[in-house]
């Protein structure tokens, strides 16, 4: 404990020293704060883009399949059967009429609780970005784009994935990038005051 206190006395705050190590806190502060900042945002744009390109590649698909389904049987059972064709554990689809009413909706989506669906239908009466959305304790991209079907516009396709278990793990690195970078900031200004 004393040799703390005399570790303390001995400190010049104005010193050249002090000043120098300061400085290079500082600039380390920035330069990893940055870098840190930087890789979560582009960490955060990959994984929202990998998955935009999915549910695009659903939403361009399903007016193909429904017209074929719709040659075979009743097109509102066409419809239904495409949904769920397109659905998964991970991937819950539904289509609203012009009108505003929920046509059509993915098996997969009873998987979930009401309140996460009624959350989530809610979120599709605004304008929907490509982005991230926490919807209770889960994670989901949500995307909506038109769907037609010989010229006729049949109505509002919304798809959601759920991408909670790859959040969590994006959180994580980044907490741990944080950490680590506080760490290096650390060494480096005590390095420099052992150094000098």
């Amino acid at each position: 404990m004393k040799q703390t206190r005399k570790v303390w006395i001995n400190i010049d705050p104005f010193s050249l020293q002090s000043r120098l190590t300061v400085g290079i806190a500082s600039f380390s502060a920035l330069a990893l704060g940055s870098l840190a900042t930087w890789t979560s945002w582009k960490m955060q744009q990959i994984l929202v883009d990998s998955h935009k390109y999915n549910i695009e590649q659903i939403a361009k698909r399903l007016p193909q399949d429904v017209q074929i389904y719709s040659e075979m049987m009743q097109p509102e059972t066409g419809l239904q059967k495409a949904i769920n064709n397109l659905a998964n554990t991970n991937t819950l689809l539904w289509l609203k009429s012009p009108d505003h009413k929920t046509l059509v909706k993915s098996a997969t989506l009873y998987l979930l609780s009401n309140a996460t669906v009624d959350e989530l239908m809610s979120l599709t009466k605004m304008p929907i970005k490509p982005q991230v959305y926490k919807v209770n304790q889960s994670y989901f991209v949500l995307c909506g784009s038109s769907v037609k079907v010989k010229g006729k516009l049949l109505g509002e396709l919304f798809v959601v994935k759920d991408i909670t278990r790859e959040q969590k793990m994006f959180v994580v690195m980044v907490q741990s990038l944080s950490i680590m970078s506080v760490l290096a900031i650390v060494v480096l200004t005590a390095a420099d005051r052992i150094l000098y």
